[in-house]
């Protein structure tokens, strides 16, 4: 599929005959759903006219929660939070948004995409640079905000235990304004980051109505621990994995979790609703296939460890008794600067010094709705110019906790930074 004839049109194009979702799987569904609504307090605090216009914004409104009940195709991401969008990776939920709509459903229900947020990120992510915020400011220049520090001493602070930041709005553009109102409602930087992005990404035009429903890790890993026990599937980690199962601790760094520790930890049922809990990368995924995806967008570094931790997820599935089918995967790891890139000279020197390739919110300031439209050209691109190496989809030997912390990583701009 990786050959020049193939189209990005084409490759995101889903074929395969698809239907109403099996019954055990639209449990699952509905189960998510009850459980999202139980727990959104834990994620904003809002009240009035702004609570349903979170639940809109969020895919978690009563007709979007249907249609993912009820979707015969279900497509997921699984992004880090931030406030930022970065190139390739900006452009997932409008491919996203393609494969809803390039889909021949024959009125069988709405396609939806479920993305799964990873918000136990640090303040050192060099992918996503959630310190800061590059935008414009009302003079119309690229500027950066500085949000959090990043030293050595900080940098491994996870994005769930930092307070909501103090943003000056009045150097902010209308789009960026707007979106920040709703995303103050948020109980911390992690959920902050998510409204904020959400609404963004709206503006833009990258989403469907009813058509996208926002479920963040560490949610999905406290709805799983309400029929799951923690300590099984701490014990599970240690059996089929080189990872283990974490916690947020004091400090809001995150920390292996012990069998015993989880058997504490689960009797103290206040613990688990500070939704604290990170299970493994693998364990996350098997969670996200119960839902029942149809396809899957992700970058080089999935491209990578995708085949290995499908592996592990057959064994974990053996494990709990699981049977659900695996998604195809559309990986992506590059777009044409010129798709990205701001349109005048100075804000592009600007974003290059910055060492970016793109940001999402100069992207929406400069374009609104139309953002969306103007990457319609990609489509007749052959796909093999967006994931142009097919060796990165390789898989390699699992990484141990402590390679993994010692990985490198890539960087937006190109370059290649030590974590």
């Amino acid at each position: 599929m990786s050959g020049s004839a193939i189209t990005l049109r084409e490759r995101l194009t889903v074929r395969r005959p698809l239907g109403p979702p099996p019954e055990p799987i639209r449990r699952n569904r509905e189960r998510l759903c009850q459980f999202i609504r139980a727990v959104e307090g834990k994620v904003f605090a809002a009240d009035g006219e702004t609570r349903p216009a979170l639940r809109a914004l969020l895919g978690w409104d009563d007709e979007t929660f249907q249609s993912f009940i009820t979707s015969p195709l279900l497509t997921h991401s699984s992004p880090h939070t931030s406030m930022n969008g970065f190139a390739p990776m900006l452009t997932y939920p409008w491919m996203q948004r393609c494969i809803q709509t390039l889909a021949d459903l024959r009125g069988a229900g709405r396609a939806v995409h479920l993305r799964t947020l990873v918000m136990h990120n640090n303040l050192g992510d060099l992918r996503w640079r959630p310190y800061a915020w590059w935008r414009r400011d009302r003079a119309g220049s690229v500027v950066k905000t500085a949000l959090f520090s990043r030293s050595h001493a900080v940098r491994r602070r996870v994005l769930l235990a930092q307070p909501v930041p103090q943003i000056d709005q009045s150097d902010c553009v209308v789009g960026d304004r707007a979106a920040l109102a709703l995303a103050r409602h948020g109980r911390n930087y992690a959920y902050f980051s998510a409204i904020y992005r959400m609404a963004i990404e709206r503006h833009a035009g990258f989403h469907l109505p009813y058509g996208t429903i926002e479920v963040p890790l560490n949610l999905l890993n406290a709805f799983t621990f309400t029929r799951e026990r923690l300590a099984r599937w701490a014990a599970l980690a240690e059996e089929t994995s080189e990872q283990r199962v974490r916690v947020i601790d004091e400090s809001g760094e995150l920390v292996e979790l012990t069998r015993d520790e989880a058997a504490s930890r689960a009797a103290h049922t206040h613990e688990l609703e500070k939704f604290s809990v990170m299970c493994t990368n693998t364990q996350n995924f098997a969670q996200v296939y119960q839902f029942g995806v149809t396809t899957m967008i992700g970058a080089e570094k999935m491209a990578r460890y995708l085949r290995p931790m499908n592996a592990e997820i057959t064994a974990l599935h053996g494990r709990l008794g699981w049977s659900y089918p695996f998604p195809e995967f559309i990986p992506i790891t590059h777009v044409p600067g010129q798709f990205v890139m701001p349109r005048d000279e100075p804000s592009r020197r600007a974003l290059r010094d910055f060492g970016l390739k793109g940001a999402l919110s100069i992207c929406a300031a400069d374009q609104g709705e139309n953002f969306g439209a103007s990457l319609e050209g990609l489509l007749s691109r052959p796909y093999a110019e967006l994931f142009p190496s097919a060796s990165q989809a390789a898989p390699p030997a699992v990484l141990s906790p402590a390679d993994e912390a010692a990985a490198v990583e890539f960087d937006p701009g190109g370059g290649r930074n030590s974590r």
